[in-house]
């Protein structure tokens, strides 16, 4: 498609789908986006839409060493320090320096699943992003929802957070993620009470699924709400 721009760099593909306007998201995705849709969105919501992929779902995106979830997986490596750096000191300036970029004046960050802990988790740690979603967040993280209020405390963030979760997560399945309820609440009201603004939605579906509405969801609240 000749209107997407695919820039890699490092183990990370970005399909960029560039606007006019200086808003960008970025969106950290476990599967290859369909790239009309991210032309769509960027169309719909005046905002350049960049799809991340190639990413080491289970290392780059954890914040701390844990256990793997099954009994015979490898544990989590806990590299998200590594890879927020290489997002901030190599990847937005590459994509954002492009003969289609611009320099923005608000970025939001998107994250699915084991994505969508990271966008919190990397909301808390600097001022890369100014509004974050999480679908289908893993807040089921061994520690995360500790740290979380631990943490709150040091940050004081003026944008917007968005979460979604499918009606029918956590129901069965192994009992790690079966307190992803529980532990998506407790992340909300942590936010909450220390004056950052959190909307939360349970839509129809299964783990981050389907996909493509679940997502829509999160870009009517962030790129387009928020701007009226």
């Amino acid at each position: 498609m000749e209107h997407i721009k695919s820039i890699k760099t490092g183990h990370l593909t970005c399909d960029c789908a560039y606007a006019a306007t200086p808003r960008i998201c970025y969106v950290l995705t476990p599967i290859l986006l369909d790239k009309k849709r991210l032309e769509q969105w960027c169309n719909i919501y005046e905002t350049t839409i960049v799809s991340v992929h190639g990413i080491d779902w289970d290392n780059d995106l954890t914040p701390w060493v844990a256990p793997g979830v099954e009994a015979n997986d490898a544990d989590f490596e806990g590299k998200a320090f590594d890879f927020l750096s290489f997002l901030r000191t190599t990847v937005l300036p590459k994509v954002e320096t492009s003969p289609h970029g611009q320099p923005p004046t608000e970025r939001t960050l998107v994250g699915i699943s084991l994505s969508g802990l990271f966008a919190v988790w990397a909301w808390m740690n600097g001022d890369d992003f100014t509004h974050i979603g999480s679908i289908s967040g893993s807040f089921w993280y061994d520690g995360f929802t500790e740290w979380l209020e631990l943490y709150v405390g040091k940050s004081c963030k003026q944008g917007h957070a968005y979460f979604s979760l499918g009606d029918k997560e956590g129901i069965r399945g192994n009992p790690r993620y079966q307190t992803v309820v529980t532990d998506t609440d407790c992340v909300i009201r942590t936010l909450r009470k220390s004056g950052i603004s959190a909307q939360f939605e349970m839509t129809g579906g299964t783990h981050f699924a389907p996909i493509y509405p679940r997502m829509e969801k999160a870009f009517n609240y962030l790129l387009k709400s928020m701007q009226l």
